[in-house]
């Protein structure tokens, strides 16, 4: 097969965004002020998302990097991972494959073709040595993929999911860690990205993600990370923080698309949310308009049901609740219960809703608790694990249920209190995981929803949005404080 004739300039900028698990963009393409380099994005994603369709996964080696496993082997260990049925070796629920027939319903059915592993012509330096210094910032990622797609020698053909001679998504997974675990800065970071030269042998490539073969410098990785930068090609957004101040996530392991690619050394991650199949046109929300009582809401792994409520003065703000449960897929997602998300002016496309301070896709924490100050108050060591189950936003989900204090109410008046007047209330859980609340039934404007403890001794902080921090805060600003019956504004230097 021919070389390529032109490789333009690649794009290798790319924002920092740090928390617990240093999370950094997924998508490369981004610049420090937080938008998409113009050069290379093209703002769309795979031409269609239902159907039978082949996705090409080159394993990609280095001079200096073999993989960690003999040839047929590593081949094997992705083939699996990728393709076979009922996959459950290290507490998985699924492969990819299957994951991916669950999530749409059985709309969509990838077929993983696992090719390699091909030898590549330059050093593992050559491709992922940072430029000035920062992590992530890879010199020639693009030139690898490049050089992979040419050593796999194949015929790209079948890969062209609307028959146009474009290939939609190639996959690259490269021998060693990634430099976002375990590597070294001259190790490539995991992402995704778009080609910018148009073609080989009558097929233009453009879209592509790689991922590490390890997790570290020894184990093997799951699957997390590849089903974290197969997504974005199918046009989901990274959920995390990707510029500006914030150092902690807004999911976590809740999400795939933030800190979800990791849980249980990602061979275990979670659902795709109610909000990320409907931008795969997967799913639509069954909207509550008037008051009703809602029974027996089954966990979104064992029936799709979710449910959204709409600001009526602007219909592209609403909350989406879904009834998460540690079973199948989720398994070890953090806890138990009503997940709240609040969106506001999203629309499909925008792969950043979450930068520069806009958030417009965020978890509604139960627990009121400010995960800012958390996890600078904390750090990493938070991130604990109990048999399997991450600690980390555990208790995010409604009701939250802890010792006297008891949260089951999300109104205009509760904290965390709802932007508009459409109350949820009395949100209760069963033995069996099935959640019941009322929508838009409570008449006296009085919030239940907040602790039981009224009144305390103890000296208490909170933001200026009310929300109580878990310690004293880290960082200097205006706060509130209440001792017994005085509550104060105060400066803390």
């Amino acid at each position: 097969m021919k070389r390529f004739l032109t490789i333009a300039a690649f794009v290798v900028l790319a924002v920092l965004s740090a928390s617990a698990q240093e999370r950094i963009p997924c998508d490369r393409s981004l610049l420090s002020s937080g938008t998409r380099a113009a050069s290379d994005y093209k703002g769309d994603r795979v031409s269609k998302t239902t159907g039978r369709v082949r996705i090409p996964v080159i394993l990609a080696a280095f001079p200096n990097q073999a993989f960690s496993l003999p040839d047929t082997e590593i081949r094997a260990y992705w083939d699996a991972l990728l393709n076979q049925e009922g996959y459950s070796e290290h507490g998985a629920a699924g492969c990819v494959a299957d994951y991916f027939k669950k999530q749409s319903g059985g709309q969509f059915e990838p077929v993983f073709d696992v090719i390699g592993p091909v030898m590549l012509p330059e050093s593992v330096g050559y491709y992922g040595k940072n430029w000035n210094g920062k992590k992530g910032d890879d010199a020639n990622p693009k030139q690898m993929v490049c050089d992979a797609c040419v050593a796999a020698n194949i015929d790209f053909a079948p890969y062209s999911w609307s028959g146009n001679s474009i290939v939609d998504v190639v996959m690259v997974v490269f021998a060693g860690p990634g430099e976002n675990r375990g590597g070294l800065p001259e190790n490539i970071w995991p992402h995704k990205d778009y080609l910018t030269w148009k073609e080989l042998d009558g097929m233009e490539l453009t879209q592509y993600a790689c991922v590490s073969e390890l997790r570290n410098k020894t184990a093997l990785d799951g699957y997390g990370t590849f089903l974290h930068e197969f997504s974005h090609c199918m046009g989901l957004p990274d959920l995390y923080p990707v510029s500006g101040t914030d150092i902690y996530s807004y999911f976590d392991e809740w999400d795939l698309m933030d800190g979800g690619n990791y849980i249980h050394n990602g061979f275990s991650p979670p659902n795709y949310s109610a909000l990320e199949r409907w931008i795969c046109d997967w799913y639509d929300f069954k909207e509550l308009t008037a008051p009703a009582t809602i029974s027996d809401m089954p966990a979104w792994d064992d029936e799709p049901v979710a449910y959204v409520i709409r600001n009526d003065d602007n219909p592209e703000e609403y909350y989406i609740l879904e009834n998460r449960q540690q079973r199948g897929f989720d398994f070890y997602v953090p806890g138990n219960g009503l997940l709240v998300t609040h969106v506001s002016g999203y629309t499909k496309g925008d792969l950043f809703p979450n930068v520069l301070e806009s958030t417009r896709i965020r978890l509604i924490y139960a627990d009121n608790r400010n995960y800012r100050e958390s996890e600078a108050f904390f750090g990493s060591d938070n991130h604990f694990t109990t048999d399997g189950h991450s600690n980390y936003l555990s208790l995010s989900a409604y009701p939250y249920i802890v010792g006297d204090s008891l949260n089951n109410h999300l109104t205009k008046a509760s904290i965390p209190a709802m932007q508009f007047d459409k109350p949820i209330t009395n949100i209760t859980m069963d033995a069996e995981g099935r959640i019941s609340f009322d929508f838009m039934k409570e008449g006296t404007g009085i919030d239940h929803s907040v602790t039981v403890r009224e009144i305390e001794d103890e000296e208490v902080w909170f933001d200026l949005q009310g929300r109580r921090l878990p310690c004293l805060p880290q960082s200097k600003g205006i706060y509130i404080v209440r001792k017994g019956k005085n509550v104060n504004k105060v400066y803390k230097p």
